[in-house]
């Protein structure tokens, strides 16, 4: 299961599984977050727990040794990857399911929305001239 662990603006963890790009898991402790992909049969214990202090340190998923993020980068990316495939309507639904209705999305919409997309993601024709 191709996935990431990000820390939620409560220091809580989610898992972010970006075959259908949205959350496997959220609310977790560091503990239930290791337990979680253990498992799920995706990584070993020591494994799981390097993935899961990746994720704590906010590190760029695409290199694993690098600095740490500003503590809400990857959060901030997987909110972009939800509107861009599944829309705002989706976005807003998960915010507040998650508990964080009024976290600030204005920018991560006016970055990554394609206006071409639906709001399941599906392509939408563009008019003809």
């Amino acid at each position: 299961m191709p996935s990431m662990v990000v820390r939620q603006p409560d220091g809580l963890l989610a898992g972010f599984n970006s075959v259908v790009d949205d959350f496997s898991f959220y609310g977790a402790t560091r503990e239930e977050a290791i337990k979680f992909f253990v498992e799920h049969g995706e990584l070993s214990w020591q494994d799981a727990e390097a993935k899961v202090e990746r994720g704590l340190l906010d590190q760029d998923p695409w290199a694993p040794n690098g600095p740490p993020g500003s503590g809400h980068d990857r959060w901030d990316d997987c909110l972009g990857t939800i509107v861009f495939r599944h829309g705002e309507a989706r976005l807003r639904e998960r915010l507040a399911l998650l508990g964080f209705p009024f976290y600030p999305v204005d920018g991560i919409i006016a970055n990554r929305a394609d206006p071409e997309r639906d709001f399941d993601g599906n392509i939408t024709p563009s008019p003809t001239l």
